[in-house]
């Protein structure tokens, strides 16, 4: 699609020693500059020569059912990794926000002490180990916060103690503020329910920079 995105990463394409078409017929490769998937399908129909395909986005969903009718040997890539850092900025900033009771403070008209505390000495517990998640991880590293991230592999994530799936639940009871970096799938829909939030502290915080169905508000 036209636009900016795609106007800027022309010099990028020139400049990394690969050659621009101006149509899909002998692309070897294709980068979609839209987070749309409106008009994919016709580009990689005329591109027979095609082995790979990059997505400018972290959350795919939208592509999936592309991505399995031009099932075969091309290979599909993300941008996961790019959004980490702007992410984990957010998520950052909001548990600041939310542990120091910033929204109150910005609307009040008199001072008035409220509970607060500080990052450092909390237990975050990060669901999701992708990109975001890591950089997440990444980012607390000088809060002095314990942070634990929850994958269903439980690999090993640096600066995180990392745990398996099924031991979710307990890692949200004892959490002081959970971050939701997970992608939407069948299995994560509606996963932070009425039970979900029930078994989190009183006082502990969520923040979701994962899509809104993963939360039934």
């Amino acid at each position: 699609p036209d636009g900016d995105a795609a106007t800027n990463l022309e010099p990028v394409v020139a400049g990394a020693g690969l050659e621009l078409v101006s149509e899909p017929a002998p692309a070897e490769a294709v980068i979609w500059c839209s987070n749309r998937p409106d008009g994919l399908d016709e580009v990689l129909s005329g591109a027979p020569s095609l082995r790979w395909v990059q997505l400018p986005i972290a959350g795919i969903e939208r592509f999936v059912p592309l991505i399995r009718a031009h099932a075969g040997p091309m290979v599909w890539t993300c941008a996961k990794v790019a959004f980490g850092p702007a992410v984990a900025e957010l998520v950052v900033g909001l548990l600041i926000s939310g542990l120091r009771q910033l929204h109150h403070y910005a609307s009040a008209r008199s001072w008035r002490p409220l509970p607060g505390r500080l990052l450092a000495g909390t237990t975050v517990c990060v669901l999701g180990a992708g990109g975001i998640g890591r950089a997440v991880v990444e980012m607390l590293q000088p809060f002095g916060a314990e942070v634990v991230v929850v994958s269903r592999s439980g690999a090993p994530v640096p600066g995180a103690r990392a745990v398996r799936g099924d031991a979710m639940m307990a890692e949200v009871a004892a959490a002081d503020a959970v971050v939701l970096a997970v992608p939407l799938t069948d299995t994560t829909r509606g996963m932070v329910d009425r039970s979900f939030l029930a078994t989190m502290k009183e006082s502990a915080w969520i923040v979701n920079v994962a899509r809104g169905g993963v939360v039934v508000t």
